[in-house]
């Protein structure tokens, strides 16, 4: 799958908010945002602000999902599309243009046909619909990839952030994954999250194989929040040893040594 290009009225600005950032922070490095948004430390909310957060945005209403078939037992695979699935940009040298360049991500298509097969597949994209779709009409197009869509309309939009409530799924939440490059999304359900880094267009980035595998792994738990607790715990250590200075180069590919199915299964207590 090579770069796409992609028309969209210039008037709405605010289609992605990836792109609208990247907008209002042209003077700041790509690799100082990447680290910026993949450090969790400044997304974790308080007792007092859940409490918040819970009021505003109760339970109860209207689950976002249709329920599932009686016979389907599938795990349900949450996955972000903005610098998880692909990166999108405007011209830098035209910033009026209404092109919009959109790369794919690197083994992203055997990534999706693979997962297709193993879990109930939800894109959940802080985006709007008339940008997410054609991206994702191109990565799916007979439609048999992703079985639900989410936008924007479907966050809850929370100091200053749009969060992914996982709880308005209407999905067990020991069931439930979600595959995002930004922590934020995830501040109210951080025990469902699979991290990834974000993808600014390396044409080198292998994420979405390490990913695959993983969720090869555990495609059949009947609880995975164990099993993501300690992938967090290996990711994070990476993570932080792969952060450099502005004026250095990121490795391109980011990884820890091929994990065993015997590495995911939590420590039994004594």
């Amino acid at each position: 799958m090579v770069c796409k290009k992609l028309l969209l009225n210039i008037k709405r600005k605010m289609a992605s908010p990836k792109i609208e950032k990247q907008q209002q922070q042209s003077s700041t490095s790509a690799i100082t945002q990447v680290w910026r948004d993949e450090h969790p430390d400044g997304y974790v909310l308080s007792v007092k602000e859940r409490r918040a957060y819970r009021s505003r945005y109760p339970l109860g209403g209207p689950s976002l999902l249709p329920p599932k078939k009686p016979n389907d037992d599938r795990l349900t695979l949450v996955l972000d599309l903005d610098e998880t699935l692909i990166h999108s940009m405007y011209d830098p040298l035209n910033p009026l243009s209404m092109t919009v360049t959109v790369i794919p991500r690197p083994h992203v298509k055997p990534f999706l046909n693979a997962i297709s097969h193993w879990y109930e597949i939800v894109v959940f994209t802080a985006s709007l619909p008339f940008y997410a779709d054609g991206i994702l009409d191109d990565l799916d197009p007979k439609g048999e990839i992703f079985h639900h869509r989410l936008y924007r309309q479907h966050c809850c939009y929370f100091q200053g952030v749009f969060i992914k409530d996982l709880e308005r799924l209407g999905r067990p939440m020991g069931r439930v994954i979600l595959v995002d490059n930004f922590p934020g999304a995830y501040m109210m359900q951080p025990r469902n999250a699979l991290p990834v880094h974000s993808f600014i267009g390396d044409p080198n980035d292998e994420e979405l194989l390490q990913v695959r595998r993983i969720l090869k792994l555990i495609k059949d738990k009947s609880n995975v929040r164990p099993f993501l607790k300690h992938y967090r715990k290996h990711w994070t250590a990476r993570a932080c040893q792969k952060k450099k200075h502005d004026n250095e180069v990121i490795e391109p590919v980011y990884r820890f040594p091929l994990l065993r199915g015997r590495d995911f299964e939590p420590k039994k207590q004594n």
